[in-house]
């Protein structure tokens, strides 16, 4: 069975960490993945988005429709990003909004993770929400909010990934002094998201 993830956010959010950590549970699980990514102005806090398909073929782009699961750091990344999701899809969300630097000192709007998460309910997706910077805060380094996120994937239940599979991927693919603290998120985000209901 195939399965297609797309991955958006800003810049500094680790969008690229967690389409690493899974193109690795994929591989360590013996699937065939593969993986894209664009960066764009990132270290200015622009959108980075990547792709990830595993046992799907060999093209990681994914087209309108097709994502089985969205995984945003951002709410108005989320929405940007909204019609990849095919219909059923799940949009996993942390609960920030970052005002694009257009926007900043304006009095034009820019939508709240509350009203992110009723479009998305509203057209039949399932939605799981994760206070991911709160838990990377609590852990020391708001740099680990990327963890908490793929706790809540696996809670998800989209992918074929259980908690024990996705610690050795993330242990594989960090290093240094944030590997306990990536750790911790891991286990905080799978134990404190949360199903919106439909």
């Amino acid at each position: 069975m195939a399965f297609r993830i797309q991955i958006v956010g800003v810049g500094g959010h680790g969008v690229i960490l967690v389409a690493r950590v899974l193109s690795q549970c994929a591989a360590d699980a013996g699937m065939h993945c593969v993986m894209s990514e664009v960066h764009g102005m990132s270290q200015r806090g622009g959108i980075v988005h990547s792709s990830v398909v595993i046992d799907g073929g060999d093209a990681p782009l994914i087209g309108t429709g097709q994502a089985d699961l969205l995984v945003a750091s951002e709410a108005g990344e989320a929405l940007r990003q909204g019609g990849l999701l095919k219909a059923g899809g799940t949009l996993v969300l942390n609960e920030l909004t970052v005002l694009p630097p257009h926007m900043v000192g304006t009095d034009d709007a820019y939508p709240s993770v509350d009203e992110v998460t009723r479009w998305f309910t509203e057209h039949g997706f399932r939605v799981w929400r994760v206070q991911g910077s709160r838990i990377a805060e609590d852990a020391g380094s708001i740099r680990v909010m990327n963890s908490a996120m793929l706790g809540t994937i696996v809670k998800s239940g989209v992918l074929p990934f259980d908690m024990k599979q996705m610690t050795e991927a993330l242990i594989t693919v960090t290093r240094g002094r944030l590997r306990e603290k990536n750790i911790a998120a891991l286990h905080r985000g799978f134990e404190e998201c949360r199903m919106e209901a439909l």
